[in-house]
């Protein structure tokens, strides 16, 4: 049985039918450039085939490219696909992490990223693969990512549930920036469980104007001194002038509520009760 160099095999395959192609795997003495074998591989056509091709590549010492990874994903199978990820060194491109979480399964994505993280790439790239990694391989990727974060894109993470204790380190991290976040979604990040101290600054330095509604909404996780603070600094117009800089508030008596614990509670009661007769409507239907 004669045997073939990998350029010879390579030169005559034009010329050989798909089948003579892989009955001539087995007469190869040696193996060619990663390109060249992700080229023959995804034109068989033939998982198996493929397969056969790639392993005995790799057991020939080949290491393939990130770049080889798609071509590759359609046309071998998984335990072979995940031999090659686990070949693969260096760090990706921001293009290559964005094209590949959109291409591999599960299993060989996160080998990949345990093999290329902690690796710096920016908040969008992050951001764009959110939803294709694991909820570790996104904390790493979130904690080392080579930028801030915008608001739209920390709460597009929050959307995403990375942790809440990773993204309280990236608010803050934000909020030193400068980052400042609209009024309309401190109700969003009430239920993200950040630091009250972090939830505070947030509320504090918002950007726009909060309703009476929205203040309330932040009541149960706020101290009433902090959510007087937003009504003294934001002036909601239901309640304008009630709670003006130089206007002394009287402590209320222990056994009533005070006036903005009255108003807030009463805005949190409200907003309760919609929400369950919305539930009980819904599970009447």
């Amino acid at each position: 049985m004669r045997k073939y160099t990998w350029d010879e095999y390579y030169e005559k395959i034009c010329d050989w039918s798909t089948s003579t192609q892989i009955k001539h795997i087995s007469d190869l003495t040696s193996y060619g450039p990663p390109d060249e074998i992700t080229e023959v591989a995804s034109d068989f056509f033939d998982e198996k085939a493929a397969s056969r091709l790639v392993k005995k590549a790799l057991d020939a010492g080949v290491h393939f490219t990130a770049d080889n990874l798609s071509d590759l994903s359609d046309s071998i199978n998984r335990e072979t696909l995940c031999r090659v990820v686990r070949s693969v060194t260096g760090p990706l491109t921001s293009q290559q992490l964005q094209d590949l979480a959109s291409s591999l399964d599960e299993e060989p994505l996160q080998i990949l990223l345990r093999n290329n993280v902690p690796c710096a790439y920016p908040p969008d790239t992050v951001v764009a693969v959110a939803n294709d990694v694991d909820e570790a391989s996104l904390r790493q990727l979130a904690l080392h990512a080579d930028g801030c974060f915008s608001a739209e894109q920390l709460a597009t993470l929050r959307d995403d549930d990375l942790d809440s204790k990773t993204l309280d380190v990236l608010v803050k991290k934000a909020l030193g920036q400068g980052v400042r976040f609209p009024a309309g979604e401190m109700e969003a990040w009430s239920y993200a469980e950040l630091s009250e101290q972090t939830l505070e600054k947030m509320a504090l330095s918002a950007t726009g104007t909060y309703t009476e509604e929205q203040i309330a909404s932040l009541y149960p996780q706020l101290p009433e001194s902090v959510c007087k603070k937003i009504f003294q600094k934001y002036h909601p117009p239901a309640y304008d002038g009630v709670f003006d800089d130089d206007t002394e508030v009287p402590e209320p008596p222990s056994r009533k509520p005070g006036l903005l614990s009255a108003l807030l509670s009463f805005w949190a009661g409200a907003k309760l009760s919609s929400t369950l007769w919305d539930k009980k409507d819904h599970f009447r239907d």
